[in-house]
């Protein structure tokens, strides 16, 4: 409880998508898009895949759902209900029980935020750190280092771990927010309104701008062929398949030629990830294999094992009477090569918050006020380091 209303986790596992590993009917596919990933989530929402484990807040039983599971409440329409009958209450009341209406908001948005999932995770280490101050270094976020020396056992002093230093650089903790007023004009005449479609659009707000806080910085960022973090379309090969397959070995090749900026050792690309937009992904993931499933009229190459996934990435649209929100897309022409690393990071110190007040504001003739909040800050030194922009060729 908070004194201003009622806050409540709107995720009953936070970070559900933290671990695309999750989706194993998907993962062989080798690209990912927010459509794919909501396919899962669906699928593990009503129990089609083997994972429910995985999402266990839903299978609680809970007092509010007359000791049902949330699970079991959401796909028999008990939710849908209670949300409803929660909206159109007087605003002078509460219902008989006020916990099953915060519970059903609660649960109603965890499934509309999987079926919304971001793709951040794919490429930044997201860490929960509900103890972040508002500014924190980010050496705290970093392991520490302990190495095992052989010892004479009679009185040698023993190696002692250490935290790595010189790191002067800060996450600075923001926060995000919005909100929504259910007034007396929609009291008395607005008989549209929908928590579902409430909820529908915080999911897509959230993770729109989640992922655009992470993404349209690796896309803004200026690379250099100089430095060897741009890599040309090649033009060889007598197919357009050919040509895109030479371009991403070619991009595997320049980033295996730089070196770690703190070790000096070079990088290895093994475990990368591509983002591009959704159409050349799917051309992208064509061309991995090597030409593999091809029967005639090309060679066979060796398969690029470095790329353990391509991400088709958009951003969201957000469009209503008068807000109109585009989030970056990945350019058609472009595509990023991202090894993961330790200089890409999100510190979460607060997920998806829900406060709901229920007592009318008088003077401003509200009838309930709701509000969504997150807490968090971003680390991405290392989109310099670990980012190889490639120019696509032409398809």
């Amino acid at each position: 409880m908070e004194a201003a209303g009622i806050s409540y986790l709107s995720g009953l596992t936070p970070g559900v998508h933290e671990n695309a590993e999750m989706f194993g009917d998907i993962t062989p596919l080798r690209r990912y898009s927010r459509a794919e990933l909501a396919q899962g989530a669906r699928a593990a929402m009503f129990g089609d895949m083997k994972i429910a484990s995985d999402i266990s807040g839903l299978d609680v039983k809970m007092a509010s759902f007359g000791g049902r599971t949330a699970r079991q409440a959401y796909t028999d329409g008990t939710i849908m209900q209670i949300l409803h009958d929660g909206v159109r209450m007087d605003g002078n009341t509460l219902l008989e029980n006020w916990q099953a209406l915060t519970d059903a908001a609660r649960i109603d948005l965890t499934v509309r935020k999987m079926m919304n999932p971001t793709i951040r995770e794919l490429i930044y280490d997201v860490i929960d750190r509900p103890n972040a101050s508002a500014t924190e270094k980010v050496d705290e976020l970093y392991p520490y280092a302990a190495e095992f020396v052989e010892n004479n056992g009679t009185g040698q002093a023993v190696e002692m771990m250490e935290m790595m230093g010189g790191q002067t650089d800060t996450i600075t903790q923001r926060i995000y927010a919005a909100g929504m007023t259910y007034d007396l004009q929609k009291y008395l005449f607005d008989r549209t309104l929908d928590m579902t479609k409430v909820n529908d659009s915080i999911a897509l707000a959230e993770g729109g701008k989640k992922d655009d806080t992470a993404i349209a910085p690796i896309l803004s960022f200026t690379y250099s062929g100089v430095s060897g973090s741009q890599t040309a379309a090649d033009s060889t090969g007598s197919t357009r398949e050919e040509k895109l397959y030479n371009t991403i070995s070619n991009a595997i090749s320049a980033m295996e030629a730089r070196r770690d900026p703190v070790t000096q050792s070079l990088i290895s690309a093994q475990g990368c990830s591509i983002l591009a937009s959704p159409v050349n992904a799917g051309h992208i993931a064509q061309v991995l294999d090597g030409f593999a499933g091809v029967e005639v009229n090309v060679k066979k190459r060796p398969a690029l094992s470095q790329v353990a996934r391509v991400i088709g990435y958009e951003g969201a649209r957000i469009v209503g009477r008068a807000l109109s929100k585009t989030y970056t897309d990945v350019s058609s022409t472009k595509a990023y090569l991202i090894v993961p690393n330790r200089r890409m990071i999100v510190s979460v110190k607060r997920t998806l918050q829900l406060n709901i007040d229920p007592n009318p504001a008088v003077l401003r003739l509200s009838r309930e006020q709701m509000a969504w909040y997150y807490v968090e800050g971003i680390y991405n030194d290392g989109i310099g380091y670990w980012v190889q922009e490639i120019t696509l060729p032409t398809w």
